[in-house]
Formats: structure tokens, C-alpha cells, sequence
């Protein structure tokens, strides 16, 4: 898997593409870890290029936003592909985001 960052005003956006699963997460958590400014940082996981995400891929999503809201920051998903949105929807994991998931046109608003 492959994750860019960026930040878009105040939020920073991280952009899997592949496979987020087990193998993955150490990577998104360090690319998570070198690219927040401060633990109140906004982050924004854009899923439109993620094919598939497993249960540790989604513990680590919940557990990122958890550390960031903790600190007054937050973590929201944006544009899940057709099979992420299926995923979380089928494991119950969509209602752990309390902000809504975002489209990419909200996302783009940001910029």
C-alpha cells in the first residue's frame, strides 16, 4: 500500500491506495505519526483508492481518531470506495465515526 500526505488549510489528509490491511498498518500509523503537527491536528483519510480494509485496518483508524480526539483533534473518513463503504457498513465500524463520512467534494471544500 501506498499513502501520500497533504494538508489541505488546517487538515491533513492521507491518501491509502491498495490493500489497507494488516501488512499496512504500521506504515499508515508512521505516516500518520511524521505527519501530524500537533496532537490537535484535523485528519482526513481519503479511502477512494483502497480496494479492501480488514479489521486491523479499522482498529487502527479507530484507534487514530481516539488518540486525536483525546487532544481536542479528529480523524473523519472521506470518498470510501464502493467496498470500503461496503466493509464498514457490514461490520458496524461506519456508526464509530460520529462526524458523517465525507464525500470527496466535501474534502476538496477543505482545500
Amino acid at each position: 500500500m501506498q499513502i501520500t500526505a497533504s494538508r489541505r488549510d488546517e487538515v491533513l489528509v492521507l491518501e491509502p491506495e491498495g490493500r489497507f490491511d494488516a501488512h499496512a498498518v504500521d506504515e499508515f500509523r508512521a505516516r500518520l505519526a511524521s505527519n501530524v503537527r500537533r496532537e490537535s491536528d484535523e485528519v482526513a483519510v481519503n479511502l477512494n483508492r483502497v480496494e479492501f480494509v480488514d479489521e486491523t485496518a479499522l482498529t487502527a483508524l479507530i484507534d487514530a481518531r481516539s488518540e486525536l480526539r483525546a487532544s481536542d483533534g479528529d480523524l473523519v473518513l472521506a470518498s470510501p470506495s464502493q467496498s470500503v463503504r461496503i466493509i464498514l457498513e457490514l461490520t458496524g465500524r461506519v456508526h464509530d465515526f460520529v462526524a458523517p463520512v465525507v464525500d470527496e467534494r466535501s474534502l476538496m471544500a477543505v482545500a
